[in-house]
């Protein structure tokens, strides 16, 4: 362990200073609380898991958890809607937006690192491309999902009109 007599810049009397410290203790807050969170949950009989598929697929679980931090942006949402109408090149894509290139640039690095597009340079044009097999894997999650939610919001459609029945 590196001992330092600052942490964060800031010098302070005796501090031990260890690299990501900070985000550990966050983290550790953090994990504590969605445990208290699931605990109530549960006891209310509604289950949120969306961790591990069946198959204990880690994998496919991380690539959904890319796929929606991406598309948890407007611009690349709106980037994602214009590929499905076809392939565009960067500047066909940047046009509408009110930023610079390169920031632009940084959307779309984003959107291919979570599998959703892929591109393309011939010379000294880029192409995009979206990629069907992702955006039906998140389709395919947000339909299982539905399906769940329906059945639970049935079952307290139920469960209320009992009890509005037994009232009267």
């Amino acid at each position: 362990m590196l001992s330092r007599r600052h942490v964060g810049g800031k010098p302070r009397s005796g501090a031990i200073w260890r690299p990501g410290f900070r985000w550990h203790f966050l983290e550790a807050l953090t994990v504590q609380r969605v445990a208290r969170g699931e605990c109530l949950l549960r006891k209310l009989g509604i289950d949120l898991s969306v961790g591990v598929s069946e198959r204990g697929d880690v994998a496919a679980t991380h690539s959904l958890d890319k796929a929606f931090q991406a598309l948890a942006n407007p611009t690349r949402r709106a980037v994602i809607a214009r590929l499905g109408e076809g392939p565009a090149t960067v500047g066909e894509l940047a046009e509408p937006f009110e930023m610079a290139l390169p920031s632009f640039m940084q959307h779309l690095r984003h959107l291919e690192a979570s599998g959703l597009t892929t591109s393309s340079k011939a010379g000294r044009v880029r192409t995009v491309r979206i990629r069907p097999s992702s955006i039906r894997r998140v389709a395919r999650w947000l339909a299982e999902q539905r399906g769940i939610w329906e059945q639970r919001l049935d079952q307290l459609d139920d469960y209320l009109q009992t009890i509005e029945e037994q009232t009267k």
